[in-house]
């Protein structure tokens, strides 16, 4: 009688990975023109409200634009010295602003107000970027 005998193999495995590159979205893609401020000096803060941005420059030169950064207007001082910091602050922070005579109850920004700094520690304050007034 015969005793069939089997002989311990190796066993194999195949395992094949593929993938592709992720695949970019350009349907919605947007690009924004910002435009360098004037003076041509590096800007140290920004801030912006809607559309309405003010950029300081390293000089404490002060910068508007009302259209998202695409044209800035430098804005002549009321105030003596450098500005040195400015920042959004909500009208509970600031105290009452003086109410420009074309303003009405519902025309009044009750939002966030820019505040400006300057070297001597003045603060000014404005609802819009042009109009300065002194706190």
């Amino acid at each position: 009688m015969m005793q069939p005998v089997l002989d311990v193999g190796t066993a194999s495995e195949t395992v094949e990975v593929t993938g592709a590159a992720p695949t970019l979205e350009t349907e919605s893609a947007s690009v924004s023109r910002i435009v360098p401020l004037p003076s041509g000096l590096p800007v140290t803060t920004s801030v912006s409200l809607g559309k309405r941005s003010l950029s300081l420059d390293s000089a404490g030169n002060l910068f508007l634009s009302r259209n998202g950064g695409k044209k800035w207007k430098k804005i002549n001082p009321r105030w003596v010295g450098k500005a040195v910091r400015i920042e959004l602050k909500p009208p509970s922070d600031i105290g009452s602003l003086p109410k420009r005579d074309n303003e009405t109850p519902s025309s009044v920004n009750t939002t966030d107000v820019f505040q400006l700094t300057t070297d001597a520690n003045a603060v000014w304050t404005s609802k819009d970027g042009t109009h300065w007034h002194r706190q």
